[in-house]
């Protein structure tokens, strides 16, 4: 009978473990101060947040300006975004990891076109465009994965961007699938374990 419950819980445990759990990395830049609306200094994003190299990206609070624009629409948790200084082109790298996505939002003009390119020893792997709109905060699944470096530009004006996500390896399960094979596995126990108690 023991041998029976303990191969049914091992049973039990490889099952869960296959349904597979997220470990991405989401960035919200919350941690970043910017508390001064009339200072033009916006504070960097310093190379090491998040275990990443950052370049040209700077933090900005929702309340930064008070008139209509992208900016105030970028942020999706917490109240800042990062966006491109100067509209110059922004780099995050370092070791291997996998880009999954990120809200997006075109700062000033009302449509805007995001590049978007990874690359992997200086050879570019993938290019994409997206389209951004300074009304609403858009997530984009862009899914470059193996990349060492990423590369944004925009023509014409500032993106922002918010929960940038990366090194996703697995979707989270949802609560409900996990109770229902939760309760079918411990019905097969109790099954296998009256069984067992016919059979003495």
């Amino acid at each position: 009978m023991k041998k029976s419950i303990l191969i049914n819980l091992a049973a039990c445990l490889v099952l869960f473990f296959m349904v597979g759990f997220s470990s991405a990395t989401v960035l919200t830049f919350d941690e970043f101060v910017d508390s001064n609306p009339y200072d033009t200094i916006y504070p960097e994003v310093y190379d090491g947040y998040g275990g990443l190299d950052w370049n040209n990206f700077n933090v900005i609070h929702e309340d930064r300006y008070t008139y209509e624009n992208g900016y105030q629409y970028a942020n999706v948790s917490g109240t800042n975004s990062v966006f491109n200084y100067f509209d110059r082109t922004a780099v995050i790298s370092n070791s291997t990891f996998d880009f999954n996505g990120a809200y997006f939002t075109s700062a000033w003009t009302s449509v805007n076109i995001l590049t978007i390119t990874g690359s992997f020893n200086g050879s570019q792997l993938y290019s994409e465009q997206f389209r951004l709109s300074n009304t609403t905060a858009t997530w984009f699944d862009v899914n470059f994965f193996g990349v060492d470096e990423l590369s944004f530009s925009t023509v014409g004006s500032h993106f922002a961007m918010d929960n940038f996500t990366y090194n996703e390896t697995a979707p989270v399960p949802e609560p409900a699938t996990v109770l229902l094979m939760g309760a079918g596995l411990l019905g097969l126990m109790g099954y296998n374990r009256k069984r067992f108690s016919k059979k003495s």
